[in-house]
């Protein structure tokens, strides 16, 4: 039986195809897609909360060449009358058409994106989706086609990742495609535990596309942490309210780094970890990767459950890299020609190296309310934590980066608290977590 939120969402299907419809029946081809535009972002706004809003902006990515976004998510404290605005301001950007038919497009349009998120203090993967009225006509196979397009954009060497997601209201086939890893807001899990590593469709008859988005949107608002003291539990029930119907949904899995075939599923959707962690749990150790495009979940009882009431910054290095730098440091109380050998970690490296490579230069936002209260960091290597430091204070920018001054922990007691610890592996360089 349909719970009383799906139905809901469900309806909203409706306001989309109405607005569709209403677009199709103007008479001048140019303004039909303006008009399906400002409905949709008027739809899309009853699904946000009331501290975000959702309009059209000119992307400010430091050049000439200002991109026209058809949609953005940002909060509410930023005033309508900017009309364009920096990516480090956006929580997410969405690309709306009448009729999606051109991959190049919207290939084109996630290179803008994370291009002018590398060159700015944006902290995680950028939300991009793209909201169709319809597909491309005579297409035969809908789930494979918007699969190969997120494939193909995850595929491309951009410069700063993007969880990219389509949402089609085709009336042949109205279905959801996101892009799904161990890490990303929202996670697919199979029925023997396995976290899938790729695109997963799935068409209305599981779930709605309006209802799909409207857990989309909210993780990828949780996940950005642009709203400071949000409360993410009601939307967990959400979705364990959705996706409690016999065990799962039924999907499609399109493998990352596989063309071959679409694997049909049974899943359930996982929020993001930070809050869901006391129910679902976070795993501990590396996940192996299977032929499918899966990851395999460590068992509770194999691993420690990474959950405790201290919150520090995690800092993951690589190995070690020769490559010698400077900087100055001089208004933030250090010196004006501070200098390090190079980055990374190697075993038995001195203090003075470790504290350097781990320190600088990291692109994050340290006034985002992720950090507050946040005076301890835990640097990793290979899913174990190596050592401790005392965070002082914040520094940067230095080139669009920003750092912190401070000093290893000597503490026995806090030594033995927070090194030596098993840490997920992440793609995130820094990052928050409970010890």
């Amino acid at each position: 039986m349909m719970s009383y939120l799906e139905q809901v969402l469900k309806s909203q299907d409706l306001r989309f195809q109405a607005a569709l419809a209403e677009a199709g029946a103007l008479y001048h081809f140019g303004k039909r897609g303006a008009e399906f535009e400002e409905d949709v972002r008027g739809i899309i706004q009853t699904f946000l909360p009331a501290t975000y809003c959702a309009r059209d902006v000119l992307l400010d990515n430091g050049s000439a060449a200002e991109k026209q976004l058809d949609l953005v998510v940002h909060p509410a404290v930023i005033p309508p009358l900017l009309q364009q605005l920096p990516i480090d301001l956006i929580t997410a950007v969405g690309e709306i058409k009448t009729r999606l038919t051109d991959k190049k497009d919207i290939r084109s349009t996630a290179e803008k994106i994370s291009h002018a998120a590398a060159k700015s203090p944006s902290q995680g993967a950028v939300p991009l989706f793209v909201l169709a009225g319809a597909l491309r006509e005579n297409l035969k196979d809908h789930p494979r086609w918007l699969a190969e397009l997120i494939a193909s954009i995850i595929s491309t060497h951009l410069p700063w990742p993007l969880w990219p997601a389509v949402f089609s209201f085709d009336e042949n086939g109205p279905m959801s495609a996101l892009h799904v890893t161990v890490t990303s807001p929202i996670r697919a899990v199979a029925a023997g535990g396995e976290f899938l590593h790729g695109v997963v469709t799935i068409p209305r008859a599981q779930l709605s596309p309006s209802a799909v988005f409207y857990l989309w949107i909210w993780a990828a608002i949780y996940a950005t942490e642009t709203f400071q003291g949000m409360d993410f539990r009601f939307m967990r029930d959400a979705v364990q309210e959705l996706c409690a119907k016999e065990g799962g949904i039924d999907v499609l899995f399109y493998p990352d780094g596989d063309s071959s075939q679409m694997l049909p599923r049974r899943v359930s959707l996982l929020l993001p970890e930070n809050q869901a962690a006391r129910t679902i749990g976070v795993y501990a150790g590396k996940p192996e990767t299977t032929s499918e495009g899966t990851q395999n979940a460590t068992h509770f009882d194999e691993v420690e459950v990474v959950d405790g009431d201290r919150r520090v910054m995690l800092i993951t290095l690589g190995s070690w890299v020769d490559e010698p730098d400077s900087w100055d440091e001089s208004p933030w109380g250090g010196s004006a020609t501070a200098t390090r050998r190079g980055y990374g970690y190697y075993t038995n490296m001195p203090e003075q190296d470790l504290l350097d490579a781990c320190r600088l230069f990291w692109k994050f936002n340290p006034k985002s309310p992720t950090w507050y209260g946040i005076d301890h960091a835990v640097v990793a290597h290979g899913g174990r934590t190596r050592a401790a430091v005392k965070i002082d204070r914040f520094i940067g920018p230095f080139w669009g980066r920003y750092g912190f001054r401070g000093h290893m922990v000597t503490d026995p007691v806090l030594a033995r608290e927070l090194v030596g610890r098993k840490v997920p592996r992440r793609q995130n360089p820094i990052t928050t977590i409970g010890l």
